[in-house]
């Protein structure tokens, strides 16, 4: 069995190096060692910006958000969007890229929550459903459409907003990002599964998670949702400016329990099996990778330019760890007088700003 040294950088927190998605793929294949030293760096866009160029050899990255990849700076890249298929990339570049949205990593086990139910298990599941909607967010948008959506389908019928952001439940509960979101979201018939915004291929794991707790999706988003997904098994709005019509079918649906049964029925991915090869086409894309010898996997230009830029990228690494660390002894030094968090807050914007 090969071995590898990986090493992973800037993933979010309580990222697990050792238990994730990709490790669990190349185990299957490799025998892994986590160094200070790698020949190859996973890397996606949180915590300290451009760290991955102080390690250089290959460079892979993993992003679920809206960012798109500097093939400059990596060699490979898995993310959201289609745009290797739409000529954005060179052709003889496709295979650096490999879309794999997060919305098939989600919590628990995609694969199988996105399979369609019995009618048995379907009028079970609406026997159980206490609840009317959810809405779980943390942040606002920059169109405000997820606020429109909740707004007006809160209208019709309450619902129970659990996000750290506009929470309307009584004693300010929060869900945490775990499985008990699953089991939170399990007590309500439908869910409002509403992206940060409408961009064609960015699809996270909101929706996914709705069919893992059998909830109804009301879906706002990924205008090429209809690509991946069956129309059928969800309430899909389209147009924000067409509320009133969304808000309609959910009445008709919330009204009517052999309609919430028939939508619970439904295959919730338009081609059967596609979860499973989109899986295994990401383990060819890594499998690929990793089976090159490693000098020559790497892919990102080596010329003049693009090592100026990376060199610039990495000067600027430098110059933000730097006040990083400084930053951490003044906070610190704050909270050891009781300072007043929002001064902390303040000092941390003006520091990286």
């Amino acid at each position: 069995m090969k071995r590898i040294k990986i090493r992973f950088v800037g993933f979010w927190g309580g990222f697990n190096e050792k238990d994730n998605f990709l490790t669990k793929i190349l185990s299957e294949r490799y025998k892994i060692e986590f160094s200070e030293q790698p020949d190859y760096v996973i890397a996606s866009i949180f915590g300290k910006p451009y760290e991955y160029c102080k390690y250089d050899c290959v460079r892979i990255l993993y992003t679920g958000e809206p960012f798109f990849p500097d093939m400059n700076l990596f060699d490979f890249a898995i993310g959201f969007d289609d745009f290797h298929l739409k000529g954005y990339i060179e052709k003889n570049q496709v295979d650096r890229y490999y879309r794999y949205p997060l919305a098939f990593l989600g919590v628990g086990n995609p694969i199988k929550t996105t399979a369609s139910r019995t009618n048995e298990e379907a009028i079970q599941i609406l026997k159980n459903k206490k609840k009317f909607c959810s809405f779980i967010t943390g942040h606002e948008t920059y169109k405000g459409e997820r606020e429109k959506l909740f707004e007006a389908i809160n209208k019709y019928k309450h619902v129970d907003s659990a996000g750290s952001y506009m929470n309307n439940m009584k004693d300010g509960f929060v869900v945490p990002f775990t499985n008990e979101k699953i089991d939170f979201l399990k007590q309500y018939k439908f869910t409002i599964a509403a992206e940060s915004l409408q961009f064609p291929g960015f699809v996270t794991e909101k929706i996914t998670q709705a069919f893992q707790a059998d909830c109804i999706p009301i879906y706002i988003g990924n205008p090429d949702i209809d690509k991946e997904f069956n129309v059928e098994s969800f309430i899909w709005c389209q147009d924000i400016n067409k509320l009133d019509d969304v808000v309609e079918k959910i009445k008709a649906i919330d009204c009517n329990d052999e309609l919430y049964i028939q939508m619970i029925m439904k295959q919730k991915v338009k081609e059967k099996d596609y979860v499973e090869k989109l899986y295994q086409g990401l383990k060819d894309f890594l499998w690929k990778i990793f089976d090159a010898d490693k000098d020559h996997a790497c892919q990102r230009i080596k010329a003049y330019m693009p090592e100026v830029y990376e060199k610039q990228c990495l000067d600027y690494y430098k110059v933000v760890e730097k006040r990083v660390s400084s930053l951490g002894y003044q906070v610190k030094q704050y909270l050891k007088t009781k300072t007043n968090l929002v001064q902390v807050r303040d000092l941390l914007k003006k520091s990286l700003t």
